[in-house]
């Protein structure tokens, strides 16, 4: 199990100022409950640019915390309350194998800053400068526009089965004398950590974390990663052999969010607010109704079939 939770700055500080965000897990080996803390939030500062200053600032206090994740917990170990943060654009991603949750406690910047479970895929500035919408005759507020950008970007990690952002994940296998490991739950695969690796009985053993005597090699169209015995070492058994425990921790995701997602989040929007039951048209007199093939949602998403993760 592993846990990824979301902070996106969706518009430009209205002035400078300061955030806290309360970082709280709850069935890790020790719990933590602490206060990070960006300042230097500059009025008309760009979302990208506050995200960029935040997670500077984060990453040096989580590592002043020691509470930086570095290799995944085997199946019989709890969960330590350890974190891993990564960003595109404007979105900050917190990784950890615990379960956690993230909270603004303090925002004295007058921006927008949501913390959620699945990514903001557009900030309101570019968002509302692609779709002019306008509900029952009246233009949305701000808060309204928020709420349909969370929806519809769920609607597209929902639909894809791809977070679209850079993110943290981890993976178990159960070898079977296999050579490679596709990385399935993100794509592109940006980095990854060495491979844990443990023979079945012997979990506890600490040494088995690292293996000197294999070669990993990401293959980074298929995001397979490949192992490669260092043949000077003879006699040691493979990663994969019978019933061994394989973990692997990696990051993976756009650094930048595609226009194309851009693009759907518009066409959903106007969707969800104009013209989302999908009826084609209506005929008085005998009365009958058509329904389109697609609903203008189902039309919008399939924008995103390039996306799509098959796990």
């Amino acid at each position: 199990m592993f846990t990824n939770l979301f902070l996106s700055f969706l518009n430009a500080p209205a002035s400078t100022g300061s955030i806290d965000v309360n970082l709280q897990s709850y069935n890790a080996s020790s719990n933590v409950n602490l206060t990070l803390t960006a300042t230097g939030l500059t009025s008309g500062m760009a979302p990208e640019t506050c995200a960029y200053t935040a997670i500077t600032q984060f990453n040096t206090q989580i590592i002043q915390y020691g509470l930086v994740f570095a290799v995944p917990q085997l199946s019989n170990e709890v969960p330590s309350a350890l974190f891993r943060l990564s960003r595109t654009d404007h979105v900050i991603n917190f990784f950890s194998e615990c379960h956690f949750n993230i909270d603004v406690t303090s925002n004295t910047t007058g921006a927008y800053i949501e913390a959620t479970s699945k990514p903001i895929l557009s900030t309101l500035t570019n968002f509302t400068s692609l779709v002019n919408l306008m509900a029952l005759g009246a233009p949305l507020t701000d808060t309204e526009k928020i709420t349909l950008l969370t929806v519809a970007s769920g609607l597209i990690t929902d639909y894809t089965n791809n977070l679209i952002v850079t993110a943290g994940f981890v993976q178990t296998y159960n070898g079977f004398y296999q050579r490679s490991f596709f990385l399935s739950l993100g794509n592109p695969v940006q980095s990854y950590d060495t491979p844990r690796v443990a023979p079945p009985g012997l979990y506890f053993y600490w040494w088995f974390i690292i293996l000197p005597w294999i070669r990993w090699n990401l293959n980074p169209i298929t995001s397979e990663l490949f192992y490669q015995p260092n043949q000077s070492i003879l006699n040691w058994p493979e990663p994969s052999s019978l019933n061994y425990q394989i973990k692997i921790g990696y990051t993976a995701g756009n650094f930048k969010i595609p226009p194309t997602v851009v693009l759907c989040l518009s066409q959903l929007a106007k969707a969800i607010i104009n013209d989302a039951n999908g009826v084609k048209s209506l005929k008085t007199g005998s009365f009958s109704v058509s329904f389109r093939e697609k609903t203008p949602i189902q039309t919008a998403l399939a924008l995103m079939d390039d996306y799509v993760l098959y796990v």
